[in-house]
This record gives C-alpha cells, sequence and structure tokens, in this order.
C-alpha cells in the first residue's frame, strides 16, 4: 500500500507536469472510491435493516456483500491497475494481478451503465408502490384526496432509477402501475414540443387520441382538446371509461372529480 501511495503522490517528482497531472488524478479517483465506499456501506446497512430485503438470509452476507460494494471496488482497481502496469513491480505479480484489476474495471463499467441494479431496489420500489396505490381515495393532512395524479408522479419518481425490463408483472408490479409505464411512454413525444405557441401541443393531442385519454386518465391534463359530441370525444371518452372500470378508479381517486366531494352539500 505504501509503494501505491509513493507512486501516485511522491513528492519528489511534483516538480514535472506529468507527475503533478498523475496527483490530481490520483486525488479525483480516491475520492470517488471513498464516496462511493461510504455510499455503498449504507446501501449495505438498508439492506438488512429495511424489509423485504435479505430478511434472514444472512448465509448470503457474502454476494450480496459483493455486488453492493461493485461501484467501490471499480474505483479501486482503477486507482492500483495503473501502478501495476506501470510501476516497477516484478512480473509475478503483474501476472495475476493486472487480469483481476481489469475485471473489476470491466463488471464496475457495467454497475455504472444502468445494466447493473443493487440488490433490493426493485423490491423495495415494488413495496413503495403497493402501499401508496392502496392509499389512493384517502384524504390527506391538508383535506385532498390522494389521487392518480399525484400517483403518477411518484411512480415516475420511484422507478425511475430502474431499467425498464425490470418492470412488468413477473416482478410483481401492478397491472395500474403497468399502466403508467405504458402511458409515459405514449406522452413522451407530447413533452419533448415546445410548450410555446400553444397550438403545436394542441395539435399532437388532436392526432394522438390514445394518448389524449391516458393524460386526461392520470390528470396530466384537465381539459381534453375536443368538444363533447364529436367523434373524438366519444372515442376519449370511451377509453376513460374502460380503464376507470378495469383499473377500478372511482371518483375519490381522479383529479377531476376528487375534490369536488369535499364541498359541502
Amino acid at each position: 500500500m505504501k509503494d501505491l501511495l509513493v507512486w501516485w503522490f511522491s513528492p519528489k517528482r511534483a516538480k514535472r507536469v506529468s507527475s503533478i497531472i498523475k496527483i490530481i488524478i490520483g486525488i479525483l479517483i480516491i475520492s470517488s472510491f471513498f464516496g462511493t465506499l461510504i455510499g455503498n456501506m449504507i446501501d449495505l446497512i438498508d439492506a438488512y435493516v429495511n424489509p423485504p430485503l435479505y430478511l434472514g438470509m444472512s448465509y448470503l452476507l457474502l454476494p450480496i456483500t459483493f455486488t453492493l460494494f461493485m461501484e467501490a471496488i471499480f474505483w479501486g482497481g482503477l486507482f492500483c491497475l495503473p501502478y501495476y502496469i506501470f510501476g516497477k513491480r516484478s512480473e509475478g505479480k503483474k501476472r495475476y494481478l493486472i487480469p483481476v484489476l481489469l475485471s473489476s474495471l470491466i463488471i464496475g463499467s457495467v454497475c455504472a451503465s444502468g445494466l447493473y441494479t443493487k440488490p433490493g431496489t426493485v423490491e423495495i420500489t415494488r413495496t413503495q408502490l403497493a402501499l401508496l396505490e392502496t392509499r389512493l381515495g384517502e384524504i390527506n393532512k391538508m383535506g385532498e384526496f390522494y389521487t392518480v395524479r399525484e400517483f403518477s408522479y411518484d411512480i415516475a419518481e420511484l422507478t425511475e432509477p430502474l431499467p425498464n425490463f425490470l418492470i412488468n408483472e413477473a416482478e410483481g408490479f401492478s397491472k395500474l402501475v403497468l399502466f403508467y409505464k405504458d402511458s409515459e411512454k405514449e406522452w413522451k413525444e407530447y413533452y419533448w414540443l415546445p410548450s410555446e405557441p400553444v397550438k403545436i401541443r394542441e395539435e399532437w393531442r388532436q392526432s394522438h387520441i390514445e394518448a389524449e385519454a391516458m393524460m386526461l386518465f392520470w390528470g396530466r391534463v384537465n381539459q381534453s382538446v375536443f368538444y363533447r359530441g364529436t367523434k373524438e370525444w366519444e372515442q376519449v371518452s370511451n377509453l376513460l371509461l374502460t380503464w376507470f372500470n378495469d383499473y377500478r378508479i372511482d371518483q375519490r381517486m381522479h383529479p377531476a372529480f376528487a375534490n369536488w366531494t369535499l364541498l359541502p352539500k
């Protein structure tokens, strides 16, 4: 360890420009290592403290620890690898250490790229969303109903760290959550459009009837672009009624009706 630190931060070579650059790079890498190490330790504690993660599964401690600390292992490998490649080390040590360090970098890169999800992330997200879904139609401390609009923003926030291929029925997510993710794909293009002039987004809604109905269902827009009595409005209305029935959404659960029920009779 002493030789490793001297190779990175030796003050004898600090006058050379290349040595100064190496010292700066070394500081950045070691800072990232300790930052991710602390974060990974917090994740490990959460994995054993917060149900339903790993409850009574202490025999999995080793693989769980390994996977949770992959980000820290990546930065540690990145710190050690240049030393064993360019430093004055014996060929014997280079022969077995360099492949190990390269492997840690490759696996760590996969973690950082988003192809890897920390153990328990899916379980935590699914549990949180299931609890929130049971709250639909309830009144909060402010005297307002928790509706599908608020639920949709919670779904978006909680599922944002997860890759889409993990959000499916097989992973235990509810049909309502999956319907939101489908809706999110349908109206994605809408939010890419400029908000001014208003006509641009209105024309998009007029040409995407199903997405229009989805935005009304989730309370993302308050009013349809179609007039009542038109063929397009009938299509939107039929879709809304179908979804309200399929997902058992009553008046307390939708922003267009919920808070009206708070008015005195």
